[in-house]
């Protein structure tokens, strides 16, 4: 073999020397990062997760049906408030109606019987026409009532 020989063996030997020691530092770098990756997905216990998925779950589900019902409280306070202000005020207002209905009616009544008979009828029959049976009741009786007196 001659020198030449020798000099080309020496640097296949010096390049393979350098490629295994690069692909061992490749092998070492690869093999730290799997060691990483599985103490770092040991963090993430699948059974676990589910188990914090499913609370969050189950917390939402309360959350939601602690605001439905305090819905359904609230509407049902404003509902008897608007129900108990509404009798007060149609009370109040069936009171103060019926004292105008009958303050109207006393005046009409006097009206009517200050007027002569035919006239009286004719007003009747025009104007008052849903409260004629009425109105012609009324009159009699106080009709009657002086009479009497």
């Amino acid at each position: 073999m001659n020198e030449l020989t020798l000099i080309i063996i020496g640097i296949n030997i010096l390049v393979y020397s350098v490629v295994t020691l690069i692909q061992r530092a490749q092998i070492k770098k690869t093999k730290e990062i799997n060691d990483s990756m599985k103490d770092y997905m040991e963090i993430f216990d699948i059974n676990k997760v589910k188990e914090y998925v499913r609370m969050q779950e189950e917390t939402i589900g309360l959350k939601a049906i602690h605001l439905i019902s305090s819905e359904i409280k609230l509407n049902k306070t404003i509902q008897d408030t608007v129900d108990k202000t509404h009798e007060l005020a149609h009370k109040e207002y069936m009171e103060m109606l019926g004292k105008k209905h009958i303050e109207l009616r006393d005046f009409t009544i006097k009206v009517l019987l200050a007027l002569p008979e035919s006239e009286v009828e004719n007003i009747l029959d025009k104007y008052l026409i849903e409260n004629k049976s009425l109105l012609k009741e009324l009159i009699s009786s106080v009709k009657k009532n002086t009479n009497n007196n």
